[in-house]
């Protein structure tokens, strides 16, 4: 885990371009979000792209739909659970099937976990798979629910093939400074 940190101006995504540029040779295994002042509010907005992109959901695909996608990921990636498939689908405004819908009963609470695990194993398994690489410009305006899922893959501990480079403006309280991992 890097992080660029400075003022508005002083060149962080030049520095990141030159980064994608001399390291990144496979733009398949390249994922890069930017928060944004406009989304600070709206929960997930950049992981919603980031799972359209890992997912390829927006690609145009004659032979299949996003959800087609999205259910073979979840299949490859061993989540079969109606749950999850629900709830992914909810949260990428994906339209699923009209009798795939969340199991009754779960809390708010055990509904984020679920999301949070299905998340994590998505990208714990494109690590397994090949070196990713994952971009999050302007982390100071990212929302929370995007922070949280971001905490959580830090403190689960990150895949080794996984490199995750942040930039944010030094307003920004990061929370992983103390962790071994992080630059």
């Amino acid at each position: 885990m890097l992080l660029l940190s400075g003022e508005a101006g002083i060149g962080k995504p030049r520095l990141v371009r030159a980064f994608k540029d001399a390291v990144v040779q496979d733009p398949s295994v390249l994922f890069e979000y930017r928060c944004s002042r406009q989304h600070q509010h709206s929960a997930f907005y950049p992981v919603i792209n980031l799972f359209k992109q890992v997912l390829r959901l927006d690609q145009d695909n004659v032979f299949s739909t996003p959800w087609h996608e999205l259910e073979h990921t979840l299949n490859q990636y061993g989540l079969p659970s109606h749950a999850s498939r629900a709830l992914l689908a909810n949260t990428l405004l994906l339209s699923p099937p009209h009798d795939l819908v969340p199991p009754p009963g779960l809390s708010p609470q055990c509904e984020r976990r679920q999301l949070f695990d299905t998340m994590q194993t998505l990208l714990t398994g494109l690590a397994a798979e090949h070196a990713i690489a994952l971009i999050v410009e302007d982390l100071h305006w990212i929302d929370a629910s995007t922070l949280e899922l971001l905490n959580l893959l830090v403190t689960q501990g990150l895949p080794a093939h996984l490199m995750i480079v942040l930039t944010c403006r030094p307003e920004f309280d990061v929370p992983w400074a103390q962790q071994t991992f992080f630059t």
